[in-house]
């Protein structure tokens, strides 16, 4: 019997799975393994990281943004590593127009940011991130 048993314990119900269970970890959790494991790697090589954000915390106190772009939209930032002052904007379909992305790199220039972007289709991994870091 392969499965999810309940049982009572005390005044609550915990599951129990069978102890001859012969499936191994499903795809989804493999993925999600595999999505800890890569964002562990990647904070071991930037240190703390803030993710989806518009306002960028500094090291030190402060603060830096929002950034808007030439149509006066606030722009949201897929990655952000203060302490190593690393920008990373990650699109997973589709990279913005030219105009959104000439505003995000002078933003970038303007606060002495190092600014990186992965395209569709590109993985972030954390050997390509020290690379582009140690140059």
């Amino acid at each position: 019997m392969t499965g999810l048993e309940v049982v009572p314990q005390g005044a609550w119900l915990r599951p129990r799975w069978d102890e001859d269970r012969d499936e191994g970890l499903s795809r989804r959790d493999l993925r999600r393994q595999a999505q800890a494991t890569s964002r562990r790697e990647l904070q071991a090589v930037l240190g703390v990281l803030v993710v989806n954000t518009t306002i960028l915390s500094v090291v030190g106190g402060g603060f830096i943004g929002p950034a808007r772009d030439d149509d006066g939209r606030v722009l949201v930032w897929s990655i952000w590593a203060p302490h190593r002052r690393v920008l990373i904007d990650v699109f997973r379909r589709t990279t913005p127009p030219m105009a959104e992305m000439a505003a995000r790199k002078r933003f970038a220039a303007a606060h002495e940011l190092r600014y990186a972007i992965v395209e569709p289709g590109r993985q972030l991994t954390a050997k390509s991130v020290k690379e582009w870091i140690d140059e």
